[in-house]
Formats: C-alpha cells, structure tokens, sequence
C-alpha cells in the first residue's frame, strides 16, 4: 500500500463550514451561544449541535442568527464559499452531509480550516 492511499483527506460537511462561519462572526461581536438560542427559542447545547453542523440549520434559523449578529445569510453564505474554495484549495472535501470517517480526517479538516480563518485576522 503506497504512502498516498493511507493518506486522510480532511473532509467537513457544509452545514459545519457554515457553523464555523457564524461562529467566527459571533466571537468576533462577542456575542453568547445563549443569546442566539434565546432568539432561536432553542437551547444553548442545540444552538452548539447547529454551529457545530451535526444539525442542519433551517432557512428561518439562518435569517434570525444573521440578523442577531448583524449579517444577512447571503454574506454568511458567500463567506462560507469563499472559504470552502480555499479549503479546497488545500486538499480538503466538502460534503453535503456526515458520512461514515475516521476522526483523523475531521480533525485534519477542522486544523485547516482554523488556519484559513486565522489568516484573515
């Protein structure tokens, strides 16, 4: 077995590139997970499973988190495909939903991804 086929291709989902995008924002504005399942009327661990992109965020969802954070989904959405163009870029998958992975490649995905978001500080 060569070198290159027991490599791990990072791989996230896009509900989870938009999730770290939002999280981004959020800290950035210093606002509170608490703040934004208030508004969501859900709690503070489902609002984390939907930033986390374990669940989907619903179209209503993503309009009343944009608002809360002074954003419109339209430019959350057009910086997380900036972003996945990047991390593209670097080797990484996009995939619409969770698929059967090993830890490694998340990890690996999610490392990456904290880079590409450090650079812009």
């Amino acid at each position: 077995m060569s070198k290159a086929s027991t490599l791990v291709k990072p791989t996230i989902t896009y509900p989870a590139l938009v999730g770290r995008i939002i999280e981004y924002r959020r800290k950035q504005l210093n606002v509170h997970q608490e703040s934004i399942a208030a508004v969501l009327d859900i709690t503070q661990s489902a609002y984390s499973r939907l930033e986390k992109g374990l669940s989907a965020m619903t179209v209503a969802q993503l309009q009343l988190v944009a608002a809360h954070l002074r954003t419109t989904p339209a430019n959350i959405l057009q910086a997380t495909e900036r972003y996945a163009g990047k991390f593209r870029a670097q080797g990484g998958e996009i995939v619409a939903e969770k698929q059967d992975s090993s830890a490694a490649g998340l990890l690996v995905a999610l490392g990456i991804l904290a880079a590409i978001l450090a650079m812009k500080k």
